[in-house]
């Protein structure tokens, strides 16, 4: 096992910044792709216990839901397509585990990520979208983005984002930070978490096709598994929320 020339590669990760961040605001000291791993590993341990799921399982597949990229760099999505980052990824990863010589336990761990073959992995998955959502709501109460980029991030990662209890987090920060997203024009075909002000509050719901939207219940209950179901906004909104 080569465990010097392993950490030599993945210790790249400490000096590649996310390439987001970098993009928007050149000039700035942003975040590196080691950084965001280590908060997407806390908040999922954070957010694990409190969900009934494996806080140590959740922490492994968040340390290393980015290792390849210490080989490949923080891919933006305009430089390759999904299933090209994705082969890339997967066969930077295959070299690294490959430098350890029995590395089959971090295949595993980076295989359970991708496809989310499990609830841990399905949670990391989200929290990844989260802390992006959370950082560029940093950024701009720091003044590294302006709410326009901001706004941007958190559409993308709102877009991957299915938890009530996650969505819960996210609408706090927003308010706490004065910042105010607008949904996108066209951004209401999927299903999409969108954060909107509503008299001197914000709301957030699930944008959907006014047929699907249309068959939601009107009343706030939960489901035979306890999930959380849309009720309609007593603002007057035309988006359901969540109670």
């Amino acid at each position: 096992m080569d465990l010097f020339g392993f950490y030599r590669v993945a210790s790249k990760l400490k000096v590649i910044r996310r390439a987001g961040w970098a993009k928007r605001a050149p000039s700035a000291d942003v975040e590196s792709v080691a950084d965001h791993s280590l908060m997407v590993s806390i908040l999922s341990i954070v957010l694990a216990e409190r969900l009934g799921l494996d806080p140590s399982r959740c922490a492994a597949l968040a340390a290393i839901h980015d290792l390849a990229e210490s080989m490949v760099g923080d891919l933006l999505p305009e430089e390759a397509r999904p299933e090209e980052k994705h082969a890339r990824e997967r066969a930077a990863l295959a070299a690294i585990a490959g430098s350890l010589g029995d590395g089959d336990a971090l295949l595993r761990l980076y295989d359970e990520y991708e496809r989310g073959a499990t609830p841990e992995s399905r949670l990391v998955h989200q929290v990844d979208k989260l802390e992006l959502a959370l950082q560029a709501i940093s950024y701009y109460m720091d003044g590294v983005l302006d709410g326009q980029d901001a706004c941007e991030f958190v559409r993308a990662a709102l877009r991957y984002l299915r938890d009530g209890d996650l969505a819960d987090h996210l609408q706090a920060a927003l308010r706490a930070s004065g910042l105010v997203c607008a949904p996108a024009i066209g951004d209401s075909p999927g299903r999409f978490l969108y954060f909107w002000p509503v008299g001197k509050s914000r709301a957030c719901g699930y944008a959907w096709r006014s047929s699907v939207r249309a068959s939601w219940p009107r009343t706030s209950r939960r489901g035979s598994s306890g999930s959380r179901r849309a009720t309609w906004s007593p603002t007057g909104s035309p988006w359901p929320t969540f109670r």
